[in-house]
């Protein structure tokens, strides 16, 4: 059989009379038989838009439905880090007011820390007056 002659019956996995064309030998890369007209014969069974395979379509649908799928996942833990974030928030500002009563706390420690220390400096001054006091009486008595 030569190319002129070849076969009609399609190779498994060729459906479109473009994809024929060149599963028979004929595509762009072949020696190039030339029609009357000086155009590559093989340019006319040229895959086009209207000749699209049926597993094409479906290979474009499943790749879209994975593309759907994978923009799902994207929403979904993307939603998840925003919950995380808001937690993290929540964490962030009770700590803030954990850390705010602390520190209230820790002032009015420090302001009795203050008072107490004031009182015991009094508290030891009229001790030693009062020992003072005591011993110049002592001395006195003698």
């Amino acid at each position: 059989m030569n190319r002129s002659q070849t076969s009609t019956k399609p190779r498994p996995g060729t459906n479109s009379p473009g994809k024929q064309r060149v599963a028979a030998g004929n595509g762009p890369n072949a020696s190039g038989i030339q029609n009357s007209y000086g155009i590559d014969d093989t340019q006319q069974y040229m895959v086009t838009p209207q000749y699209v395979d049926q597993r094409d379509l479906v290979r474009g649908l499943s790749e879209k439905e994975v593309e759907i799928e994978h923009l799902r996942t994207t929403i979904v833990a993307l939603n998840e880090k925003a919950e995380v974030l808001e937690d993290m928030r929540k964490d962030v500002f009770a700590l803030k007011e954990l850390l705010r009563g602390s520190e209230t706390h820790r002032y009015e420690l420090q302001q009795q820390l203050i008072e107490t220390s004031r009182k015991v400096q009094e508290d030891t001054f009229t001790h030693q007056e009062y020992q003072q006091r005591l011993i110049a009486d002592n001395e006195r008595l003698r």
